[in-house]
Order: structure tokens, then sequence, then C-alpha cells
């Protein structure tokens, strides 16, 4: 339950605020958040790993993996970020909207209602997560196929990520990369 707790699936959740500062401010301001961000995980992920810093309530959420090596916090960030500076904004918001949303709905879904194994997800956490990237996509003035096309590519880079790639990485860059190619 440790890396699938609801208070993980919470602080994934509020990620929203870096599209949220996208869509009100420029990408100056949303790349300067996101990157005052990434600078103190950086220093808070070295600090740990090296066993300088304990986080007690961090560790009680964290993955088995994560013990050694960042966590999603971490690519989360550094996704964010890289997502702001290489896409538009009309892209990138939405793509980290459904970094934001759709990875820990479909993660909770998975875990409390999955029982059809799937590469090592569920097909209820997989179809979760495409009904509601497919949702938070159709919130923008996306073309259709646009909209179709990037919540099956994020829905496809989750279910094929494993504890070597971490979805929080490549989801919104897919994404953006997706909308970007079709608009």
């Amino acid at each position: 339950m440790k890396g699938t707790s609801l208070a993980r699936k919470a602080f994934h959740f509020s990620g929203v605020v870096i599209p949220v500062t996208y869509l009100l401010c420029d990408r100056t301001i949303a790349l300067c958040f996101a990157g005052v961000l990434l600078s103190i995980s950086v220093v808070v992920e070295w600090l740990r790993m090296k066993g300088h810093l304990r986080i007690t309530l961090l560790e009680k959420h964290m993955k088995e993996q994560e013990a050694t090596r960042p966590t999603g916090s971490f690519f989360f960030l550094v996704s964010s970020f890289a997502t702001v500076l290489i896409f538009s904004k009309e892209a990138a918001v939405p793509a980290l909207f459904v970094l934001s949303i759709s990875d820990p709905f479909s993660s909770f879904i998975g875990y409390r209602l999955g029982r059809t194994p799937l590469a090592g997800k569920t097909v209820e956490g997989t179809v979760a997560f495409f009904l509601s990237a497919y949702i938070v996509l159709a919130f923008f003035p996306l073309k259709v196929h646009a909209v179709v096309a990037g919540a099956f590519a994020a829905s496809l880079t989750e279910l094929l990520s494993s504890r070597l790639i971490d979805d929080n990485l490549w989801i919104p860059i897919v994404t953006a990369l997706v909308i970007t190619l079709l608009t």
C-alpha cells in the first residue's frame, strides 16, 4: 500500500499548480516557477539519497524503488519544466493536466478496482487513464483527432512505463508532442 496511498495520489494531483500557473501566466513565469520547484527537488533528493535528510512523512508514501533513486515527484518536475520549455502553451498545458489528473486517477482505479492484469498494470487502470485523459484534453480547443491521439499516446506511455522509465517523465512530453504534431 505504501506506493499506492491516497495521500500519494493527492500529492500527485497537487501538481496541477504548474499547468494552472502556465494557463494564467506567461511562459517565463511558468518556467521560473517550475524551475524553482525543480531546483528545490534536486537539493532535497540529493540530500535524501545521500542519507543527509530523512523526511518521515515522505518515506511513508514512497515506492520501494524510490529509496535508492529520485522520487516520482522529481521526474514530475523535470518533465513539467521540459514540457513548458519545449512546447507551446497550447500543447504543454493540456499535457501537464493529463499528467496531474489522469496518472493518479488511473493508479487509484487500478489499485482499487483493477482485476485484469495488463503489462504489470490493470486493464481497468489503463481504461481509466484513457477516459480521464480524453476528458481532460476535450476541455481544450483541440481537434478531436488530437484529443483521441493524445489520450491514446498518454495511456500507452503510462502502460509501457517501467520501474526504469518513470511515467511522470514521459507522459507530458509524449502527449504534448502528439498534440503539437496533430494541430
